[in-house]
């Protein structure tokens, strides 16, 4: 076979496959992309004068549609090859490697084709493997070449040129390999590329005088540029102690605003109420609305500065709180900290971004501990607090609260620095983000989980009395009850990585949100406050699960370069539900309150099934772990 009669037919095959695939760029559907690639370059193929057998492709016949390992492809399947002698030809074809890199935008993505003569391309086995480049003066090379297991004419095929087609490429690419030069090719391009071995993340290979080894990637360079694997570690520690710190100081004081409000002069119980409600509910419905705005920002400009950025404003505003003469005053300081506010789904993003993919579930899930039992510990310490120092210099230690958490993040935090692609690849719309593969039905998940979380507070207390409790046992009944289910919603946060290492999210979201199903069960059927002791840690551990399996989903789904906005929208859809539950709860709770619970049921059952039906599972999320167990 002649090469170069079949070169520029060739490059036209993968030219087409990268043009239609080209089209679906950004859209968020990896599936979408490798159907139009695939249909391309099976259509382009077609009309290549040659006899061409897919001996590498799609997978085998009963898998693939097209391009299947066998199927014959060229001029001389149709009717065109007919009285011709065409070359007979082994294709192996990769229409789009990197569908989710084309699926998000980023770039790198490829078409690749080979062919040789009847025969001369392996038919193996699908595998993986981890490949390293290296350069002469790699001690292998040397102590290889030192034994004579080097060929003498290796050296000169390194001088040869290397041609390499594909759809990105326009120019001829010299590889030599000679001591007097070195390495070289355009590293722009994905093909081929020499640097300190640091750069190649996880592949890098160990010094080591065993010719076969293990890799461990708890004891080499960690991904990122360079990074050791300790520090994302340190990272984690300054996130969750920053998260934890900062929500138990936004509890440490809110509990007892109503009393401030009398303090500032405010008598009437009507009026404490109304600036209560609104200096309460301004922070959560200002940050639903800017939290989108403020992850954007974080995607283009770095989240640590965004994280700082709100924790700054945070002990202005606490400690502007400690002078205020005026009830509007308060309302006014509390509209600031929404605007400022939304550090919390920011905090996330920095978890998954400073994390090894393997680890992003622990990640998430360490730091949804802390921001889930800061707010449990926050009204004790407040009251504690109160007590000792009076309400107005209350308002100053959460000042101080925040001055620390800031301090945490602004010294312990080493953020990765952004490729430079990613701020060429042009700005993330949130349009583009909806787009992404489950991420609607990820946001329809996070709203139905905060909102049947937060449907207990209003009605707890009065459904406890109605089984029979005495008033006076009431609240510290629902106290303990309230505690468990923060205290199993946390062990649930932590312990979802193991789960994820087993189970794909699909299966752990539905199977977590059954679960909460039957806890929330246990509060219908209740007699006594003895089931819901029972029932309680199930119904919080389960929820604890599918949250964290959530946002785990939607950190694998969302690109790195989105996912600031991505945690953003996730943000409000969590504080609407957390809005618009209490509302319902009310209502519903006028009528009956077991219907409340039974409404729970109801909506996790359902949630349960739609996550079974409707969710894709992507090969990202099932290389969420959980860290081997001497790392809990």
């Amino acid at each position: 076979m002649n090469s170069s009669d079949l070169s520029l037919d060739f490059l036209e095959v993968v030219e087409q496959a990268a043009i239609e695939c080209g089209h679906t760029m950004g859209q968020g559907d990896r599936h979408k992309a490798d159907r139009a690639a695939v249909e391309a370059m099976r259509r382009t193929l077609d009309s290549v004068p040659i006899d061409g057998t897919i001996v590498i492709g799609e997978g085998e016949r009963d898998e693939a549609p097209m391009l299947f390992i066998g199927e014959k492809v060229g001029l001389a399947s149709k009717d065109g090859g007919r009285g011709r002698t065409l070359p007979e030809v082994d294709i192996a074809v990769d229409p789009l490697e990197g569908t989710n890199l084309c699926a998000t935008g980023a770039p790198n993505a490829i078409a690749v084709l080979a062919a040789s003569e009847r025969g001369g391309l392996l038919h193996a086995p699908d595998l993986y493997m981890d490949k390293l480049v290296v350069g002469p003066s790699s001690p292998r090379v040397q102590q290889a070449g030192t034994r004579g297991t080097l060929p003498r004419d290796g050296h000169h095929r390194f001088q040869e040129d290397l041609h390499v087609e594909g759809s990105r490429l326009r120019r001829e690419y010299r590889v030599r390999g000679d001591g007097g030069h070195r390495w070289y090719v355009d590293e722009g391009s994905a093909v081929l590329r020499r640097g300190h071995t640091n750069e190649f993340g996880r592949h890098a290979e160990q010094s080591t005088p065993d010719p076969v080894h293990r890799h461990d990637s708890r004891r080499t360079v960690a991904y990122g540029q360079g990074t050791i694997l300790s520090l994302w570690r340190t990272n984690l520690f300054a996130i969750t102690a920053a998260s934890f710190i900062g929500f138990t100081g936004f509890t440490l004081v809110m509990p007892f605003l109503p009393l401030y409000f009398q303090e500032l002069g405010v008598s009437d119980v009507g009026d404490i109420a109304l600036w209560s409600g609104l200096s309460l509910g301004v922070t959560p419905a200002l940050t639903a609305i800017l939290a989108p705005f403020w992850g954007r920002l974080g995607d283009r400009f770095g989240n640590k500065i965004m994280v700082e950025r709100s924790l700054a404003s945070f002990v202005i505003v606490m400690a502007s709180m400690a002078f205020v003469t005026e009830a509007w005053q308060v309302l006014a300081l509390r509209s600031v900290q929404g605007l400022f506010a939304g550090y919390g789904a920011l905090s996330l993003a920095m978890a998954i971004e400073s994390a090894p993919p393997d680890r992003a579930a622990y990640a998430l899930g360490f730091v949804q501990t802390a921001q889930r039992m800061g707010p449990a510990l926050g009204p004790l310490i407040g009251g504690a607090v109160a007590q000792f120092v009076g309400l107005r210099r209350a308002f100053l230690v959460t000042a101080v609260f925040y001055f620390v958490a800031l301090i945490l993040v602004f010294f312990m935090y080493r953020e990765r620095a952004r490729p430079a692609a990613a701020a060429q690849t042009g700005r993330v719309t949130f349009r583009s983000v909806l787009a992404f593969e489950n991420f609607i039905l990820l946001l329809a998940v996070v709203f139905a989980l905060q909102f049947v979380d937060r449907s207990f507070g209003p009605v707890l207390p009065l459904y406890i009395a109605q089984l029979g409790t005495p008033l006076d046992r009431v609240p510290i009944i629902a106290g303990v009850l309230f505690s468990i289910a923060a205290g199993a919603g946390a062990v649930g946060h932590h312990f979802c990585g193991r789960l994820l290492r087993h189970a794909p999210a699909r299966h752990v979201i539905a199977a977590a949100a059954a679960v909460a199903a039957i806890g929330a069960a246990g509060y219908v059927v209740a007699g006594g406050t003895g089931l819901l002791i029972v029932a309680t840690p199930l119904f919080g551990v389960a929820l604890g699960v599918a949250t964290t399996a959530t946002y785990t989903a939607a950190s694998s789904t969302l690109p790195g370069t989105a996912r600031g906005a991505g945690f953003g929208l996730l943000t409000t859809a969590s504080l609407t539900g957390l809005a618009l539950s209490p509302i319902v709860s009310g209502f519903l709770g006028a009528t009956s309150i077991r219907a409340v619970f039974l409404l729970d049921v109801v909506a996790l059952a359902t949630l349960a099934v739609l996550v079974l039906r409707l969710m894709i599972t992507s090969p990202i999320i099932g290389t969420t772990q959980a860290p081997a167990t001497d790392e809990l």
